[in-house]
């Protein structure tokens, strides 16, 4: 395609890489068993970076199709488009050794933006070197980033007020709307590549961004720079090495492995991944078709659903191998020898591959544990369940999905009991809450006692197991016991007691969460800031903020701010748009402490959809404030000479009293929705 018959070293254009990369049958393709597309947003932006500053970015690595035969799949968009890229026979005329994540993210450049594209490259033609990096403004926007990374609050407001349609835009298809709101004058990179007429330049400005002033100081000199720039691209050239005496797809492997030295290394359970791909190509497929499933939530990642599909192959194989508690090469090569006792590609064929229903065995179990874990109940009524919000299933822990897939997958289980599914809820609260330790032990025993239970799923078996080999310290307290510890002997209040405290409020409101975030994916929340909700403090910890302040405190203020203001007892589950707005106000403003039935005022936002909240009760409610308490919260709110007048002794005793009850409602309501009382002082 590229070489001479007699030559093994080729001298590419950036746009003849990139049209490989982005054609429809692409005569380039990837090795089966490589990994998706890893690099993030900046990664992408840097790499541009160095492009337009003429800088090397190294060679890439080919090979011709073995002879024998390789199954191979086409490069990804993105990192967003994980999975996307089938598993196919041998046809490329070239593999791809080294130089994936370069390729993907030239082909970005080059790939003008159509509708579901879940990436779209800007260039800022009047951005300034940054002194942290970088010499020319490239925003990559994507899916999880449709305004561009580290966009304000305020930014994505102001951007969607000049939008000529209504509602939020943060979807697949807003990247046709979208741009990086930081820029000074972003025009997209692959339009203004196509454009041939540089001078052209401002019809490529979003059609409601405002047009710059270029006769402000430096501004249009900036922008020649970076047209200049563009245009040297066409001059850029890529050197690419060519492996001509490849014979087995083992060779592939090997070359691939030992120039995985830098870069975004592999971890040891993507290691294993790789060679299950090698010696079992279909595996990609089969894989990302569980992960990608939206009734399976994308809880557990594609490396830990082959980690589930090996565990329960071995424990599968009577026996004759121990339970593999982590991934890494060494166990592949063991469990893939001929004296293993387990037949193991034939084992992941059993659980991954489709049966009947189009669907594989561990498929389905992941489905019915998603569904047994989520919290059921009807969104709009608030009807009570005892499930977890979607957000919660986020931090559970990949040992309890994968015990649950053991008593499930295990025992061919087609529906879920009552019993069973309320066993498995305390099961996995109580891992999330109880347990501090992260051991062999803990993944190995429960998967263990899951996988050989004859009956309904054994979670107050899995915790007497735990209590028997002092995994758990001490029996589950009861509410009266739970709100016995939160004071100290010298009748300070305590820090958080739980292992996951903080995850209470979550739990609490729940019904609220299910109506909010009713497709809640976890896949697109790379940082908490991501998250659409705010962990909010109800007393906002501004209004405990002394400084500057000379008047003297009552006695013990700093003790109960400290201990008491940012405990769980003072947290909330918010919107991030509602809290970024009203974070700071005082309880009456954010419409906490008005009569239960009186309404909000007709321009609050927390009226309109999907909050539909329309009295100070039900913003109480949702926010999982006990009106019993409204009295102590009134008299926390503000003391007589304004909210952060803080002399008043009775004031602080309010606060401390209101919050550290609050702490104990939102513990009862677990203990008590979840039936830990049914595994009593085992």
């Amino acid at each position: 395609m590229w070489f001479e018959s007699d030559s093994r070293f080729a001298s590419l254009t950036l746009e003849d890489l990139a049209r490989e990369v982005n054609a429809a049958s692409p005569n380039l393709q990837l090795p089966a068993f490589q990994r998706d597309a890893v690099w993030d947003e900046r990664r992408v932006e840097l790499l541009w970076d160095s492009l337009l500053r003429g800088f090397p970015i190294g060679s890439i690595l080919l090979a011709r199709p073995l002879a024998s035969g390789s199954a191979t799949r086409a490069l990804q968009r993105s990192r967003a488009d994980q999975g996307r890229a089938v598993t196919r026979d041998a046809g490329a005329e070239l593999v791809l050794i080294d130089g994936q994540q370069r390729l993907t993210a030239i082909g970005m450049g080059y790939r003008p933006w159509s509708a579901g594209d879940p990436c779209r490259l800007w260039i800022d033609l009047g951005a300034a070197s940054d002194p942290k990096g970088g010499a020319f403004g490239l925003h990559l926007c994507s899916v999880l980033y449709p305004w561009g990374r580290n966009a304000s609050s305020a930014q994505k407001r102001d951007a969607r007020a000049k939008l000529d349609r209504p509602g939020d835009v943060d979807v697949a298809e807003s990247l046709g709307h979208t741009w990086p709101t930081r820029a000074r004058v972003p025009v997209p990179l692959a339009e203004l590549l196509a454009l041939g007429d540089r001078e052209h330049w401002r019809t490529l400005l979003p059609a409601t961004f405002h047009e710059p002033d270029a006769e402000a100081a430096g501004v249009e000199g900036l922008v020649e720079r970076s047209l200049t720039a563009v245009e040297r691209l066409a001059r850029y050239r890529l050197p690419a090495l060519l492996i001509d005496d490849l014979e087995t797809a083992d060779d592939l492997g090997t070359a691939f492995q030992r120039l995985n030295r830098e870069g975004v290394r592999m971890g040891n359970d993507e290691l294993f991944f790789s060679g299950l791909k090698l010696r079992w190509p279909e595996a990609h497929n089969l894989v990302w078709e569980v992960y990608s499933d939206d009734e399976t939530g994308r809880f557990l990642s594609p490396t830990r659903i082959v980690h589930a599909a090996t565990r329960l192959t071995v424990a599968r194989a009577a026996k004759k191998v121990s339970d593999i508690a982590r991934l890494n090469l060494d166990e592949f090569r063991k469990l893939t020898t001929e004296d293993s006792g387990v037949n193991f590609i034939d084992g992941m064929r059993r659980y991954l591959e489709r049966q009947d229903d189009g669907t594989g065995r561990l498929h389905r179990g992941l489905r019915l544990v998603k569904q047994a874990l989520a919290y059921r109940g009807d969104a709009q009524q608030g009807h009570d369940d005892s499930g977890l919000p979607l957000p919660m299933l986020m931090r559970s822990r990949w040992r309890v999905w994968h015990t649950l897939l053991a008593w499930t997958v295990r025992r061919n289980v087609e529906t879920i009991d009552e019993g069973s599914r309320q066993e498995m809820i305390r099961y996995a609260l109580m891992d999330m809450q109880f347990l501090r330790r992260d051991s062999t032990w803990l993944i190995r025993t429960p998967f263990e006692l899951a996988s050989s239970a004859r009956g309904r799923f054994p979670g107050k078996a899995i915790y007497a197991r735990m209590r028997e080999d002092k995994h758990i310290d001490e029996a589950l307290p009861t509410p009266k016991e739970f709100a016995a510890k939160l004071t100290g002997p010298d009748g300070a209040p305590v820090g958080h007691i739980l292992q996951y405290e903080s995850s209470l409020p979550l739990y609490a409101q729940r019904a609220v969460i299910a109506r909010w975030y009713p497709t809640f994916d976890p896949t697109l929340y790379a940082r908490s800031a991501d998250l659409p909700y705010d962990i909010d403090h109800i007393l906002a910890s501004a209004l405990l903020d002394r400084r500057g302040m000379r008047p003297e405190e009552a006695t013990g203020f700093y003790e109960a701010r400290d201990n008491v203001a940012n405990a769980v007892g003072n947290f909330r589950v918010w919107p991030k748009g509602e809290n970024r707005a009203d974070g700071d106000r005082a309880l009456r403003e954010k419409f906490l402490l008005g009569d239960r039935d009186a309404p909000l005022p007709d321009d609050c936002t927390l009226r309109q959809a999907p909050y539909t909240l329309t009295t100070y009760g039900e913003v109480r409610r949702a926010s999982f404030i006990p009106e019993d308490d409204l009295k102590l919260w009134k008299r926390a709110a503000a003391g007589k000479n304004g909210t952060r007048d803080w002399r008043d002794p009775k004031r602080l005793a309010a606060m401390r009293d209101a919050m550290t009850r609050r702490r104990v409602a939102l513990y009862r309501e677990m203990y008590d929705a979840a039936g830990f009382a049914k595994w009593g002082k085992v």
